[in-house]
């Protein structure tokens, strides 16, 4: 990628990245695919990335796609941490994707310029 990406560059980014997540995740049995792993922590820094170009750029559009993508695992992450024992050695990663979503997500509302009207 471009060390000046678009963001239309990057949102495609966060897509693969979230295909590669979705591919490892077995919604049947999260104890298996939760841990941490380089495609969690890359779909996480692509997220991030996306935050700063917000911060550097006027802008506040994102694509349906992208936003899908995001309630997808998280709405699977909340679901699998819903079912998980108390005990459960994974919930803590779990957790952990959770907090890390909410940080994406809080970076981007808050440097997202509004539409004027």
């Amino acid at each position: 990628m471009d060390a000046n990406p678009t963001r239309v560059e990057i949102e495609k980014s966060i897509l693969e990245k979230g295909y590669r997540v979705s591919t490892i995740i077995d919604r049947r049995d999260p104890e298996a695919n939760w841990g941490p792993g380089k495609e969690f922590e890359n779909y996480i820094a692509a997220w991030y990335k996306l935050g700063n170009w917000y911060m550097r750029n006027e802008d506040s559009q994102i694509s349906v796609e992208v936003l899908q993508d995001y309630l997808s695992l998280f709405r699977t992450a909340a679901d699998c941490l819903a079912g998980a024992p108390q005990d459960a050695p994974y919930r803590e990663e779990i957790e952990e994707i959770l907090n890390d979503l909410r940080g994406c997500f809080y970076d981007i509302f808050k440097y997202a310029q509004p539409i004027d009207d």
